[in-house]
């Protein structure tokens, strides 16, 4: 380049003639022109070749192309096997849709404080389903009231020591506080049994059996419109409740009288 720069200056002096320096001439431009193409060159990288441009999108959309086939692995198996890879969820998924079936009904027995019945059903849930954590706690609450192998009723010394200890391990289930108040209710202390159905009426305000309780409760006291508020918030929450059905229709009978 400092060469040719000397030549563009020798040529540009003034009374320069050009005749006999044109071979000359065109071997400058001829050079010049060749170094702004290896510049050109040198600035823009090679384009990259078909292969290398494939194995680019396949990185790129690798999650994409891996879904794709393995979808299209279990549609051919499908059909050409009969065998389905997906067969195995839906019925883990059947399984503990039944399972949590037998736990709420034994939820609902509780509320009517049908401890047996209540503890068939849990003990159903956890046969379909043994991983039904709730279920299988279900079953220890529901057998609370049971009695002792060789008695006839479940001393109630007994079932208040096993409701205590329960309480240390899980205070906020509300389903202690109502067997506390159903309790207080064998013991004849109304006023202690209402206030443990209060609380858990406090950790749960929609569970219809301590309301149950509390109407039959203040039924006994002749507070008959604490015993209709109960009745009708049970009904609120469990329109199907055959129990609180039951217990109004005879709590308005009785008022008739």
């Amino acid at each position: 380049m400092k060469k040719t720069a000397i030549y563009r200056q020798h040529l540009m002096k003034p009374n320069y003639s050009y005749k006999g320096n044109e071979p000359l001439l065109q071997k400058i431009y001829q050079l010049e022109a060749d170094v702004k193409l290896l510049k050109e060159n040198s600035a823009s990288p090679p384009k990259p070749g078909k292969i290398a441009q494939l194995i680019k999108i396949i990185i790129t959309h690798w999650g994409l192309i891996s879904f794709a086939f393995a979808m299209a692995t279990l549609f051919y198996v499908k059909v050409n096997f009969d065998i389905d890879y997906f067969e195995d969820y839906r019925n883990a998924s059947t399984t503990k849709k039944i399972s949590e079936f037998y736990r709420e009904l034994g939820d609902r027995l509780m509320v009517n404080s049908e401890w047996k019945a209540a503890e068939d059903a849990y003990l159903k849930a956890v046969e379909i389903n043994p991983n039904n954590i709730q279920a299988t706690y279900g079953v220890v609450k529901a057998q609370i009231f049971a009695p002792m192998k060789g008695e006839s009723y479940a001393g109630l010394e007994v079932v208040e020591a096993k409701l205590d200890y329960l309480l240390t391990q899980f205070p906020d289930d509300y389903h202690l506080y109502f067997l506390k108040g159903v309790l207080y209710t064998l013991r004849s202390d109304n006023p202690i049994a209402i206030q443990w159905l209060q609380k858990s009426i406090d950790k749960n305000s929609n569970f219809s059996g301590s309301y149950i309780q509390l109407g039959q409760l203040h039924q006994q006291n002749f507070n008959l419109e604490e015993s209709i508020k109960n009745y009708s918030q049970a009904l609120k929450i469990d329109p199907n409740n055959s129990l609180a059905h039951g217990l109004s229709r005879k709590r308005q009978n009785w008022q008739a009288q």
